[in-house]
């Protein structure tokens, strides 16, 4: 699989996929990879070998989503005017979860910066969906387990989305237990249902195959994500292909010298082929880093 590489200075991190047709009742959208169109271009036969005319095939046509920071928020968005046309979507990375789990507009939605770049976004069929970011543990733990607070969220996060005209909201809840996994999905069942036709986007860490990871894989192995459910529940899930560092045994064994890579695409390859085995590939989108690390070497 191959995406295209992107990037802006005041832009976190980007999202990369082509571009989609979705059934407002199936909740889903189509995507061709590079690769695939590379791959079928090799199989149109020449003029002189077919008496049927070739398919005309259309180049891929990526679409590009970028996370705006609200600690960034005037240089950001004023990034992002200067480029608006080469999105499809913008992400304010603009909402934080308090302990009782109330939303917290972190973005200052009504802001004059804001309100300029998704007026200007909308105008040309941008869609704008804000992330809501937590990473409280047992606040997550504490909120998911209760179907009373996770209702009192759902109904925050759909009011947040109906008043402020976004196309839908992004999940990015980290750092949770395993044992929080049944009533996170439980929330992105409910959130999805009281969503209707907005998007439900996750975003999701990145999973290194166990056999890469381990040189003896551990007996008791346990994630916090159900990508079953998040393959049901989201419309989008976005992968966290990023900070990989030492977690690959095998690309680190084959390396020479230092290797503590941000994402390396053989890495970034692994996980993303894992996570389609459970995950649609129509709803999979590849998050590239746009940052880097600087090391001593003593």
């Amino acid at each position: 699989m191959m995406v295209s590489s992107c990037g802006h200075a005041e832009l976190i991190d980007f999202m990369c996929s082509s571009e989609y047709s979705r059934d407002m009742q199936k909740r889903q959208f189509f995507y061709f990879f590079i690769s695939a169109a590379l791959f079928f271009s090799g199989l149109i036969p020449g003029a002189a070998y077919a008496k049927i005319a070739a398919p005309v095939l259309k180049p891929p046509v990526f679409e590009i989503s970028g996370w705006i920071p609200y600690w960034r928020t005037a240089t950001g968005t004023v990034d992002a005017l200067i480029h608006l046309d080469t999105f499809t979507e913008i992400n304010p990375f603009g909402y934080t979860v308090a302990t009782n789990g109330d939303l917290f507009d972190a973005m200052n939605v009504d802001s004059v910066y804001w309100q300029t770049l998704m007026n200007a976004a909308h105008a040309k069929k941008i869609r704008v969906i804000p992330t809501v970011m937590w990473s409280n543990t047992e606040a997550i733990d504490r909120v998911m387990k209760s179907k009373k607070l996770r209702n009192a969220q759902i109904k925050q996060i759909v009011a947040v989305v109906k008043e402020n005209g976004f196309d839908g909201i992004d999940i990015d809840y980290e750092s949770k237990k395993a044992e929080t996994k049944p009533y996170f999905s439980a929330f992105l069942k409910e959130l999805y249902a009281a969503m209707g036709k907005k998007w439900v986007m996750c975003t999701i860490e990145s999973r290194t195959p166990l056999a890469d990871r381990f040189d003896l894989i551990p007996k008791d192995i346990a994630f916090a994500n159900d990508y079953v459910a998040i393959n049901k529940y989201c419309d989008r899930v976005r992968i966290m292909a990023y900070d990989q560092q030492s977690i690959d045994q095998r690309l680190n064994d084959l390396a020479p010298g230092p290797y503590i890579p941000v994402a390396d695409p053989k890495w970034v390859e692994k996980v993303i082929t894992l996570a389609a085995k459970t995950i649609s590939k129509k709803k999979i989108v590849i998050g590239i880093p746009t940052y880097g690390y600087e090391y001593e070497v003593k």
